[in-house]
């Protein structure tokens, strides 16, 4: 288990702080039910959750926690070659200069 808790926690703080900073405290319970299911899903490994949740934080409009979700999905793909064309599929959506949040749900 390691530091892994504590890293995650150090994580949360600071993006709780960057969120109160960036988007306004209206949007915080969203926000943190979005960052305990991203945490939840990079706990059980499920590629699927984690970028449920980077959808999730696409609508909140913070890039910053986006970019991170990227990395731990792919993290989370890297040994499996049909996972690793989903992040690339997601994050091709996302570099899409018309994007719009009802792009990015689930199909």
């Amino acid at each position: 288990m390691g530091l892994e808790p504590t890293t995650a926690a150090s994580d949360a703080l600071g993006c709780i702080g960057f969120m109160n900073a960036a988007l306004g405290v209206r949007f915080l319970p969203a926000f943190l039910a979005f960052l305990a299911a991203l945490f939840r899903a990079r706990q059980q490994s499920a590629l699927d959750g984690v970028l449920r949740a980077a959808e999730a934080f696409v609508t909140l409009g913070d890039i910053e926690v986006v970019t991170q979700c990227v990395r731990i999905a792919k993290l989370l793909a890297a040994q499996d070659p049909e996972k690793q064309a989903d992040v690339r599929a997601f994050t091709a959506r996302l570099a899409d200069p018309a994007l719009t949040v009802q792009k990015l749900q689930p199909r």
